[in-house]
């Protein structure tokens, strides 16, 4: 077979342009930190890859979801227990006013401060979170609001038992993270327009009893302020054990978040020790290449005649 000055040339350049093209690829992957660029360059761990993504994804946003939950179950359980510390105030006065032995300026007093721990409790019950009624479910405005009517107190309460905000937390976990003002103050949750039968109602006559010198009516009522506390303990007692569930959704998907991101970079990352050895490799062939088409394509007049 004859070799002539030609083809040498073209077989040289194409070797030199493998060696080029296999450097290129080597540099790539140096400065990406990424064993493939494109899909086609491995297909079956680009798939692997947007397997692993999709379900990165999908833990990040349960992250989310649960750190959302947990700040808003943390500010509740915060407010019932400030709700609870009042309402527990109320049954103190209650059962002092029930003694019989204060005067009518001392009653007033009583009545005074009872009529501010309603008020504050009613405050407390329009609490916000992220600019959003906290007991009032998905539902705009304050959770509560109150009107007098011939001296009948009456609720307006927002937010029914539909109102759940769920929060997935888990590939199979979904968790309430809310909970209304109707279930906290009110004997029936489903009672929402002109309720009457509530824990703010229920401080407002008692406090109109204690004025007036009711003995008896304040010594009944003892009783529905205990009932009234155990329905916001209750209510205490849910908001707990769902943050306590939350707590653990964010310990389980933070090592699992971290797991599949280790396999997502076992699979699309390369190892920079490897890859710059092979680099290095492809810059020696590289050279040898070069030097070694100087030395076997060295045009001389007897090439060119040829």
């Amino acid at each position: 077979m004859r070799v002539t000055q030609d083809s040498l040339v073209h077989s040289t350049l194409n070797r030199l342009q493998t060696r080029l093209g296999e450097h290129e690829e080597a540099s790539t992957r140096v400065s990406t930190g990424k064993s493939w660029q494109v899909p086609s360059d491995d297909p079956a761990r680009a798939n692997q890859s947007l397997v692993l993504r999709a379900d990165e994804h999908a833990r990040t946003q349960q992250q989310r979801n649960a750190q959302d939950a947990e700040s808003r179950l943390e500010i509740t359980d915060s407010t019932l227990q400030s709700m609870n510390e009042r309402l527990h105030r109320a049954r103190d006065l209650a059962v002092q006013a029930a003694k019989g032995t204060n005067d009518q300026t001392e009653r007033e007093a009583i009545a005074a401060e009872i009529d501010e721990i309603n008020d504050e409790l009613e405050s407390l019950a329009r609490t916000k979170h992220a600019g959003k009624a906290l007991f009032a479910g998905y539902t705009d405005g304050p959770a509560v609001e109150s009107e007098e009517d011939d001296d009948t107190l009456l609720i307006n309460f927002r937010g029914d038992g539909d109102h759940r905000i769920d929060r997935k937390i888990g590939p199979d976990d979904k968790v309430r993270s809310n909970i209304t003002a109707a279930e906290v103050f009110a004997k029936d949750p489903d009672d929402l327009e002109d309720n009457t039968d509530n824990t703010f109602s229920l401080l407002h006559d008692l406090a109109a009893d204690v004025r007036e010198g009711n003995v008896s009516d304040v010594s009944d009522k003892i009783a529905e302020v205990d009932d009234a506390q155990d329905r916001l303990q209750s209510a205490q007692s849910s908001v707990g054990v769902a943050h306590s569930r939350v707590m653990s959704a964010l310990d389980r998907s933070e090592r699992d978040l971290l797991a599949v991101q280790k396999e997502r970079s076992d699979v699309e990352d390369v190892n920079l020790a490897e890859a710059i050895m092979e680099l290095q490799t492809q810059e020696v062939a590289f050279e040898a290449t070069l030097g070694s088409m100087a030395r076997v394509l060295q045009p001389s007049l007897m090439d060119f005649i040829r």
